[in-house]
């Protein structure tokens, strides 16, 4: 995926787009990601790269094909992107404070799957995760499907 990235980055031929990315190439032009042309370019307010996510959920993005620094990529702005993902960010300018990006495309997941620990809680005899008890307190209907 590294060397499909830096040919998007570089400017691809129609033509030259492998197979099994056309796919990927066709869902970025309809999101205006690239210029749609005899060349596939990556536009200039979008950057590609692995993401890496802190502890407390902020995300760094490692840029590829440019000299610059790592993007600093808020929680909120991630996505659905996991540590260690290939995304497409698009940078958010900001002259004040360190340049930012929100993900746009997730181009490969690094992990197929995703592991989650819950917690329950135990209220009027039944077990109730922790996040439903939360949601519970504030309204009076709530419905949680669990297995």
């Amino acid at each position: 995926m590294k060397e499909f990235a830096y040919k998007l980055i570089k400017g691809i031929a129609r033509k030259d787009i492998p197979r099994d990315k056309r796919d990927i190439v066709n869902d970025l032009i309809a999101l205006k990601i690239v210029s749609d042309g005899k060349i596939i370019k990556l536009k200039s307010k979008y950057r590609i790269g692995k993401l890496d996510i802190t502890k407390k959920g902020i995300g760094f993005l490692e840029v590829w094909g440019v000299k610059e620094k790592d993007l600093l990529i808020e929680s909120w702005d991630i996505n659905g992107a996991g540590k260690g993902d290939i995304v497409i960010a698009q940078k958010l300018f900001n002259k004040k404070s360190r340049p930012k990006a929100k993900v746009v495309y997730i181009l490969e997941k690094a992990f197929s799957v995703t592991i989650a620990y819950l917690t329950f809680e135990i209220k009027n005899g039944k077990k109730i995760p922790n996040d439903c008890s939360k949601m519970a307190k504030n309204k009076k209907n709530i419905i949680c499907n669990f297995r």
